[in-house]
């Protein structure tokens, strides 16, 4: 009868796992971590950063702070990360750079592929896993989401691979099936509250305990039910606050019903939203502006679908012949899961919300495999057939994902960049932060207040988004007058804004101001047009 143990001793199972989660660690540092201030700061991507100097002392902004710190960003964004850099910040002293606040999204996420060899070697042995990794590394999609972490994407993703890890464990164990239902539970809880929108993976932990017959046990659902509860505590705190204080779920705030495509034109829009994610065509167009070809798109659907159908036919075939095609079978119908659960959220959804299918079905095809592997001494003619096939077909995947990686790292070491990552976003923000203690700055539109801010170290009423709720010169001169600084930059993005016509009628009233004298800017501020236009005033005195 076949058995799920592994038949190495545990200390080389534990040395393996360790050699393939270094071996792909080091690949998405190289690959991910490399040239990270070369793209400018994207108002987005920083939107985190920005409550981190809470930790040093600094006023803190977000939908609730708690005692001067901030506890979720957004409604629907947990500060898990915003506490993880004001850590950084406060124990080394040093201030925000684009560097380190980029290098820590890849690191989470490296983090995450260090622990899912661990966590998955009972059911998955660490070379098999190592393929499913390097098939996570090279996507375009994941590497260019966790360093311009906009979503955001990469604690969300660490998320994933651990819980990913917790179902792949050795389920004839029960004392530790159980411990792995209850940290299930909490690591769901935990990925919820940092991002509102991972409630879809309730899709995986739904299809493990309908698919795998000792999840089901009361014993190991009472365990699961019992981490969701731990897990969901700091969900369940921050919406009981807010109910006290004003009787609303803070967490509902802002789930308003968006125009949203029919659900079967979302089943439509499968290959694109989803199968073209390791094309990256989005994100690369975006963040680096590359315009990706229509083949090399279709390419990557076409592999993909592929790689999906192979593995969902594979674990169907071989279901009650061993756990890892119980495992394959759940982790590639969960990103079907995943997407349907995707089309009935309240909001519309992007590309930072599709990316929540990675690496369900690189992980899937890996585990597919080596549940044909562990059947070799028995192999039929039809088994070698779809060894072959999958293998096959990851490889055409890899080398899929080798073009577009190499078009990935070209960008990245040459500088290119889309209009919302120029390096005029970060070069007005390394500008500011030389005018400290001398002026404020007024950002006439959306896209560069973030950088401004991040520079400066957080520097309390130094930058204003005064377009949200602009209503004439009288909010201009009351920000001065507030400020007692008696100079005034007004920065004005070309680019992606959201208040084209207020933008304008903030520069035309600031240049009608009495008292408001026009000079050059600095020849630095200057340089900045045309992505960014900055406009000096001098106070004069009466």
């Amino acid at each position: 009868m076949f058995s799920p143990q592994i038949a190495f001793p545990r200390n080389r199972d534990l040395a393996q796992a360790a050699i393939a989660g270094l071996a792909c660690g080091a690949l998405f540092v190289a690959l991910a971590g490399l040239h990270l201030a070369k793209q400018g700061l994207y108002q987005d991507e920083v939107l985190q950063a920005t409550g981190s100097f809470a930790y040093i002392g600094k006023p803190a902004g977000g939908a609730l702070v708690i005692q001067g710190i901030p506890v979720l960003n957004t409604s629907y964004l947990g500060a898990l990360k915003t506490a993880l850099y004001g850590f950084y910040l406060r124990v080394t002293g040093n201030g925000f750079s684009v560097s380190s606040w980029r290098a820590l999204g890849v690191g989470i996420v490296t983090a995450g592929i260090l622990w899912l060899p661990f966590l998955a070697r009972k059911r998955l042995k660490p070379a098999l896993v190592l393929v499913g990794l390097l098939l996570l590394c090279t996507d375009g999609a994941a590497i260019l989401t966790s360093r311009h972490d906009w979503g955001p994407a990469a604690l969300a993703l660490f998320f994933r691979l651990v819980l990913i890890g917790l179902l792949l464990g050795d389920d004839t164990d029960e004392p530790a099936r159980h411990r792995r239902h209850v940290l299930v539970g909490v690591v769901f809880g935990l990925a919820v509250f940092e991002k509102l929108s991972s409630v879809v993976l309730l899709a995986p932990i739904a299809l493990a305990v309908l698919l795998e017959p000792a999840r089901r046990k009361p014993k190991a659902l009472v365990a699961l039910a019992a981490g969701l509860a731990i897990g969901s505590l700091p969900l369940v705190m921050v919406n009981a606050a807010g109910y006290l204080e004003n009787g609303k779920l803070i967490s509902l705030a802002d789930a308003s019903h968006d125009p949203k495509p029919a659900f079967i034109r979302s089943v439509k829009d499968f290959p694109v939203n989803f199968l073209a994610l390791a094309a990256a065509d989005h994100p690369r167009l975006q963040i680096l502006g590359q315009h990706v070809p229509a083949a090399e798109t279709g390419m990557a659907m076409s592999l993909i679908g592929s790689l999906m159908a192979v593995t969902l036919a594979i674990a169907l075939w071989n279901f009650r012949r061993g756990p890892e095609f119980r495992s394959a079978l759940v982790l590639v119908l969960s990103v079907f899961g995943i997407a349907m659960l995707l089309s009935l959220l309240p909001r519309r959804t992007a590309i930072h919300h599709n990316i929540q299918v990675i690496p369900f079905h690189y992980i899937a095809a890996a585990t597919a495999l080596g549940g044909l592997l562990n059947q070799r001494p028995r192999w039929s003619i039809p088994q070698r057939v779809a060894t072959a096939v999958l293998a096959g077909n990851i490889l055409l995947v890899g080398a899929q994902h080798a073009v577009t990686v190499s078009a990935i790292e070209y960008a990245l070491r040459t500088n290119e960049s889309g209009d919302s990552w120029k390096r005029e976003i970060t070069r007005v923000g390394e500008f500011a932060a030389t005018r400290r203690g001398k002026a404020i700055f007024i950002a006439s539109d959306w896209g560069v207040a973030g950088a401004i801010d991040c520079f400066a170290q957080g520097e309390p009423n130094f930058v204003y988004e005064v377009f949200w709720n602009y209503l004439g010169p009288g909010d201009l001169k009351q920000l001065v007058t507030a400020s007692r600084r008696r100079i005034i930059y007004l920065v004005s993005p070309r680019f992606n804004g959201v208040a084209a016509d207020t933008s304008a009628r903030i520069n035309h009233d600031a240049g009608m101001i009495p008292g408001w004298k026009e000079v050059p800017p600095e020849p630095e501020a200057a340089a900045l047009a045309p992505v960014i236009i900055v406009r000096k005033f001098e106070l004069q005195r009466h």
